[in-house]
Order: structure tokens, then C-alpha cells, then sequence
């Protein structure tokens, strides 16, 4: 019947997730959705998890673990420990010496409070993207404490927020246009004004108006 079929699935797939040597009780995953999750209990026909983030425990079927694609953070590819990396918008008109000058005291600072990375391999400053408006940065970074992974994400993000105000850099997408709206009786109008130049473009926005 299709109700045994299914029981068979996820008894099935349950001693896959064991055999396979892949996840374990205690493991930290990353699932699907984003959620990071402690393997608390694997059951016969689910796993039990343990929402780190909201404190609270989840089922989930065997099959939905078995047909999805889950990090485990617990397994690291090296013996650095586990590789991550937040980004951060910052206009061009910052110059990179001061951006990774600003990610070298974010990592002292992180070192000083005994932030669960590992320090030995400090924090190095990527660019990851020029957009259109700003670069954005990463600051990649390694650790071993995957169960404190949320706590110590926020905690970079309050000591990169707080020193970057007292190196005067601003982490806001910078505003690169002025958009004014006109009604003096004819039809609306919409003046595009740039405020601030946009690297390898050699665009003039200020030039351009848009009349609808």
C-alpha cells in the first residue's frame, strides 16, 4: 500500500543518513531555507532538530533530509575550520587601504573579545562585486564552533558597524542619483542628477533628464 511504501522510504533512507557517515547526533546543518539546525534525534521515520536561532526543536521526515541538498557545518574541508564570509556595501569613493585597514581592526577587536574564530588565520578583506552603486566587500573569515555560528555573524556585523562609524565609512548603499519630481501646472517631470560618479561606466547621469 502506499502508506507502507512510504514507512519503507523513511526507514530506508534513515539507515542511509546513518550508514553514510555523513550526519550524526550533535551535527550542525544548514538547511535548505537557510535555517542552522543541531541534529538532536534520528528516529525511524524523522529526525528531530534543534533551531538554534529561534530555540525550539522541528520534526522532519527522513525523506525530506535524504532528498535535499543540507551542509553540514560540523564537517570542514580543512583544518582551518569551517570558511565564512559577510558582506558589506561600500561606496567607491573608499579606497581598499582603508577597507581592509577596517577589517584588520574588526579582526583585533574580534580577538580581544574571544569571538569563537580562529584567529591564528584572521580575517582577510575580498572583493566580491562592483555594482553599480557601491563595491561590496567580504570579510571572510574561519571557525570551529559551528553551534555559536549565528551569535558570531551578529557579533563581527556590531564590531564592523561600530568601528567603520569611527573610521567615518559608510556601510549604506550610497545614493548615486537624486530623483526630484516637478509639478508647476505642465505635464510631471522626473530630472535624474547624479550625485556621486559611477566608476567604469564614464556615465554622465547629470546630463540626463527624463521628461514623461
Amino acid at each position: 500500500t502506499p502508506l507502507y511504501s512510504s514507512a519503507a522510504s523513511d526507514v530506508y533512507k534513515r539507515q542511509i543518513l546513518l550508514n553514510s557517515d555523513m550526519i550524526e547526533e550533535g551535527d550542525i546543518l544548514e538547511l535548505p531555507n537557510g535555517m542552522i539546525a543541531e541534529v538532536f534525534k534520528t528516529k525511524i521515520f524523522h529526525t528531530e532538530l534543534l533551531d538554534i536561532a529561534h530555540n525550539n526543536r522541528i520534526m522532519v521526515r527522513n525523506t525530506a533530509l535524504r532528498d535535499h541538498t543540507l551542509r553540514n557545518l560540523s564537517r570542514f574541508a580543512s583544518n582551518k575550520g569551517l570558511r565564512e564570509c559577510l558582506s558589506f556595501n561600500i561606496g567607491y569613493d573608499t579606497p581598499a587601504e582603508a577597507v581592509e585597514k577596517l577589517f584588520n581592526d574588526v579582526a583585533a577587536l574580534a580577538t580581544e573579545q574571544r569571538l569563537p574564530y580562529e584567529a591564528d588565520h584572521g580575517m582577510k578583506a575580498v572583493l566580491l562585486e562592483t555594482g553599480d552603486h557601491a563595491l561590496k566587500w567580504g570579510l571572510v573569515f574561519h571557525t570551529k564552533s559551528p553551534a555559536r555560528l549565528i551569535d558570531l555573524r551578529r557579533s563581527i556585523n556590531q564590531l564592523t558597524q561600530h568601528l567603520a562609524l569611527k573610521a567615518d565609512i559608510n556601510l549604506a548603499t550610497p545614493l548615486t542619483h537624486d530623483v526630484a519630481l516637478h509639478n508647476s501646472g505642465a505635464p510631471p517631470s522626473i530630472s535624474v542628477t547624479s550625485t556621486t560618479p559611477v566608476s567604469y561606466t564614464h556615465l554622465r547621469a547629470h546630463e540626463t533628464s527624463l521628461h514623461l
